[in-house]
């Protein structure tokens, strides 16, 4: 299961960097919305902090993916239906989740569409 999971993770950077993923910043309103996902926090004892947290809708469920910047521990999850539970497929300071992070980071904040329509 454990090379699943990675062949996982990859395509979620694959996705990510050709656009068929879309994340979007999360904060604890979610954990209101969504009873897993707030059980999947409180049991991970993570934190929300509205700058690091990323949601991204797939197929009939969500990826998730965090950053505790403290430590730099990241992970990432599935939750394959709104009314399913949430399945971890990556923890810890892999490259691989920070590739992820820099690639969900750009997608969000990068400037540069920003600052060009300024020049039309």
């Amino acid at each position: 299961m454990g090379d699943k999971l990675e062949k996982a993770v990859d395509a979620i950077i694959q996705k990510t960097e050709v656009g068929k993923i879309e994340w979007k910043r999360t904060d604890e309103e979610l954990l209101r919305k969504n009873p897993f996902y707030y059980h999947y926090m409180s049991n991970s004892d993570m934190a929300i902090d509205g700058i690091n947290n990323y949601i991204a809708p797939y197929k009939e469920g969500y990826i998730y993916f965090t950053n505790q910047v403290a430590d730099g521990y990241r992970e990432i999850a599935i939750q394959p239906s709104y009314n399913a539970d949430i399945t971890v497929l990556s923890t810890g300071r892999s490259s691989k989740l920070r590739t992820l992070e820099e690639t969900i980071k750009n997608e969000l904040d990068n400037p540069d569409d920003f600052i060009e329509s300024l020049f039309d």
